[in-house]
């Protein structure tokens, strides 16, 4: 591994890598990264989503129609009903309307 990225494109590589060899932890060790979100708060964030956002929507959709579910991504859904196939956008971070969450409530 190189000391120094020679790129952005490598940068924000190599910050992506959440494992402790990863640009975040390497500059944290070095007092050059500030930790502004305990464990505790990423545990609770890894079980429940954001009220009212597109992450809680895609959350309720894949418990609630589970194997159905057949592609996923930050702003659509696909899922398979026997011979149809639906394709949920949802370009919107915020903006997912509260009938759809209050039916999979």
């Amino acid at each position: 591994m190189k000391k120094y990225p020679q790129s952005s494109k490598e940068l924000l590589l190599r910050f992506r890598d959440i494992s402790e060899q990863g640009l975040y932890y390497q500059y944290l060790k070095r007092g050059l990264m500030k930790r502004i979100v305990s464990d505790d708060l990423i545990s609770v964030g890894l079980k429940d989503s954001p009220t009212g956002t597109r992450a809680e929507f895609r959350s309720k959709m894949i418990k609630k129609f589970g194997d159905k579910v057949k592609e996923v991504g930050w702003a659509y859904l696909g899922l398979e009903f026997e011979e149809s196939f639906l394709s949920l956008s949802m370009p919107d971070p915020a903006g997912v309307d509260e009938e759809l969450l209050l039916m999979l409530r």
